[in-house]
């Protein structure tokens, strides 16, 4: 299993990211985690976009909303194509119920038995593979529902870590205030975590953990 995680983009580690895919030079880039705020979809889509193309990947959006109740082979079959799953930072919740509604959290891990396939995301897109979401509502709103969203909001994780992630640390990001109230709730509960400043990447390949905090 290969992850590149991160709290904001690519931290500074995208060199990285570059080198671990070595086959396969598509990219799929998932916004639904911002389902619910129009323009910034593209905002993100954009960003993620120059700069992955600069390392000569081909991008495409993939919206998970066009797979939503139907068979998720269908979405397997799509994800096949490429080398790159990239999540980006948004609404962690909105994104959880997307990964659900899709089936994508049912293929995700058979998918990621392929090595050739590289699974990554920053904020939201790194928190949704974690054990738990618990301790996220103090930065991210679990009631915004979508148009086309189940209402029923999705406590765990995909498991993919043992560890769940405190991304934005220390920085200037809007969530700043519920950051530092998602770890003392980690604290207090005596879960496993890491805390990632915006310039933070965790890289596991083929099982083996590496921090990077530039």
């Amino acid at each position: 299993m290969n992850l590149f995680l991160s709290s904001m983009h690519f931290g500074n580690s995208v060199h990285k990211l570059s080198k671990m895919l070595t086959v396969n030079k598509n990219v799929a880039i998932i916004l639904n985690a911002n389902d619910h705020l129009g323009d910034k979809r593209t905002k993100y889509y954009n960003e993620c976009k120059l700069i992955l193309s600069n390392l000569g990947l081909n991008c495409s959006e993939l919206d998970l909303r066009n797979f939503f109740k139907k068979n998720p082979e269908s979405l397997k079959l799509k994800l096949l194509n490429f080398g790159l799953i990239w999540v980006t930072g948004g609404n962690t919740f909105i994104l959880r119920r997307a990964f659900y509604e899709s089936g994508l959290d049912q293929i995700l891990p058979d998918l990621l038995t392929n090595k050739n396939i590289i699974y990554g995301g920053f904020s939201a897109g790194a928190c949704v593979v974690t054990p738990s979401l618990k301790g996220l509502e103090f930065a991210d709103d679990p009631n915004i529902i979508p148009n086309g969203y189940s209402n029923e909001i999705i406590w765990d994780g995909l498991n993919l870590t043992s560890f769940c992630i405190v991304p934005h640390f220390k920085s200037e990001h809007s969530e700043a205030f519920g950051i530092n109230k998602i770890i003392n709730f980690y604290k207090e509960k005596k879960i496993f975590h890491h805390k990632l400043t915006d310039k933070s990447v965790i890289l596991i390949e083929d099982d083996l953990e590496f921090f990077y905090d530039n």
